[in-house]
């Protein structure tokens, strides 16, 4: 399972440091930026420990990415149960991201007995919130057949 993850623009060597001073001196924000260039550098384990220290001050997509880093052993080791588990307590506080890729790992299995029903229920859940890849996973249901009785 992969998720978006910001775009790095080409940065400054100046804007690169000044994201590393910010972040160690507690900027979530910067912490974030910070653990995305790593990510996209693909220095996973440098990542991950940014992204800790985002996800200690509440910050959701920090949390989301450590889920899917977890669930893919990227720069930590695999834990499916921890990354599930992550993922499921932000779908429960509506964070819509996060209902779609709990919709994912339903829909595949990954980490989880595959479940369509509950792949639905997070899609529409999502879908409700305005997630166009969560609308087009529900029309891919119904395209491919994938109906669920009741719905």
């Amino acid at each position: 399972m992969m998720i978006d993850t910001p775009q790095v623009k080409n940065l400054t060597e100046q804007e690169t440091t000044e994201i590393f001073i910010q972040g160690a001196f507690g900027d979530k924000a910067s912490q974030w930026a910070a653990a995305t260039l790593l990510y996209s550098q693909c220095r996973y384990g440098e990542a991950y420990e940014w992204l800790e220290l985002a996800a200690a001050q509440g910050h959701e997509p920090s949390l989301l990415l450590m889920a899917n880093m977890l669930i893919e052993g990227l720069g930590v080791k695999r834990n499916m149960r921890t990354g599930h588990k992550l993922i499921k307590q932000l779908a429960t506080s509506g964070n819509v991201e996060a209902q779609f890729a709990l919709g994912m790992l339903f829909q595949k299995g990954r980490g989880v007995r595959k479940n369509i029903r509950k792949a639905r229920e997070c899609f529409t859940s999502a879908a409700s919130q305005g997630h166009a890849k969560a609308m087009i996973m529900i029309g891919m249901d119904h395209f491919l057949g994938n109906e669920i009785e009741g719905n």
